[in-house]
């Protein structure tokens, strides 16, 4: 586990550095003035990102699907960052949109091949807590599945750190350089979230909503519970279905985010665990038979390894250690579990101790992300 704190550059109240060999960018301010510390800060990553979306140049057509009317995302305080980025960092925001959706760039190439098993190209998490940890308190994984070729980039995999100067919560966020939708994050509070596609699940898309990775932000600038999260995901229609983890220091629930009129469903889980990729398992739901799909790393294949995993050490009576659940998530799915090919990079959150723990596929090691003074309202890198 590599635990050191490398410092290194600042713009303006923004801050550049390294927890172990994961980038740390914490910004402070307007959204307008974080992101003239981000374009600041990332010029360099950012230069990357845009040039691997550019290999791609028949997917640029697609650029913009994540936002509305035209704006990156369709909501003020992000456009607003994106608006400061571009004022910093060399980019217009016609080359900012590309860089924020190097994604949907390549979705093309995902279509081509989604039937390689050991592409599976979504993501998978397993929580545990209670009495299957060692203390009862929650460790939380997710491996984050995308295309194989996305490992050109992943030096430029970093975390965002924002201190809204509006007084919304601080928040965390995991992702490409420039590329800020949330699909992994955890707020001041010590809420944890993260997105699994629930495309087996319902594939109906509804681009006049304002997308889902957006709405995720909101949800952390302001929750204070799980609780919170659910009324939140009930609120807000989705314009795609995903599934929803997300967790407290002490449990942790999957909500089914669908396109339909009522409100999500909280999955099916055992007091303690739950493991989810990407179908729905609420009782009565039809998902796609591509769920069944690729055998030992379709979705719900996936799914059942890591179940299996955590339960052999429940049934022999052993605790889920740390060095466990890393383990867990590193087994391959030729192995039985449900780490593939597409397996960009692994975190296990822990917020009793508001910590991270990042691995990703070109690294050896995981990198510890400590958070207790970074997501306070006035704190400092310990």
């Amino acid at each position: 586990m590599n635990t050191t704190v490398t410092h290194g550059a600042f713009s303006a109240a923004g801050s550049k550095f390294r927890c172990g060999n994961i980038p740390v960018v914490e910004l402070r301010g307007t959204w307008r003035q974080m992101g003239r510390q981000y374009g600041n800060l990332m010029r360099e990553e950012l230069a990357k990102v845009y040039q691997f979306a550019m290999k791609n140049p028949e997917g640029i057509e697609r650029v913009g699907q994540l936002g509305r009317n035209g704006k990156i995302s369709g909501i003020h305080r992000y456009d607003e960052l994106y608006n400061g980025i571009a004022e910093t960092s060399g980019f217009t925001p016609e080359q900012l949109a590309i860089i924020n959706s190097v994604e949907v760039v390549y979705l093309d190439r995902l279509v081509k091949n989604v039937r390689d098993m050991f592409d599976a190209n979504r993501c998978s998490s397993l929580a545990l807590w209670g009495d299957y940890t060692s203390n009862g308190k929650l460790l939380f994984g997710r491996n984050y599945d995308w295309l194989p070729e996305f490992s050109e980039i992943l030096d430029t995999l970093t975390i965002s750190v924002l201190h809204p100067a509006d007084g919304s919560l601080p928040v965390a966020s995991l992702n490409w350089a420039g590329c800020l939708y949330m699909t992994t994050g955890m707020n001041g509070n010590g809420i944890f979230l993260e997105l699994n596609s629930g495309m087996y699940a319902d594939s109906r898309i509804f681009p006049e909503r304002l997308h889902n990775i957006w709405l995720l932000w909101e949800i952390l600038l302001n929750a204070d519970s799980l609780n919170s999260v659910q009324t939140a995901l009930s609120t807000f229609r989705a314009s795609a279905s995903y599934l929803i983890g997300t967790g407290t220091a002490n449990c942790a629930e999957c909500f089914e985010w669908h396109t339909g009129e009522n409100s999500p469903n909280s999955a099916p889980r055992k007091d303690g665990m739950f493991a989810a990729a990407n179908h729905f398992t609420t009782p009565g739901w039809i998902n796609s038979p591509d769920a069944e799909m690729n055998g030992c790393a379709s979705s719900c294949q996936r799914r059942n390894a890591l179940e299996s995993l955590a339960e052999q050490y429940h049934s022999s009576g052993r605790k889920i250690e740390l060095e466990d659940l890393c383990s867990i998530l590193e087994t391959s799915a030729a192995d039985g579990g449900a780490c593939v090919k597409g397996t960009l990079f692994q975190v296990i959150a822990e917020p009793a101790k508001m910590c991270w723990y990042v691995k990703t596929k070109n690294q050896q090691e995981w990198s510890r992300i400590f958070f207790g003074n970074l997501l306070k309202l006035c704190g400092d890198l310990a």
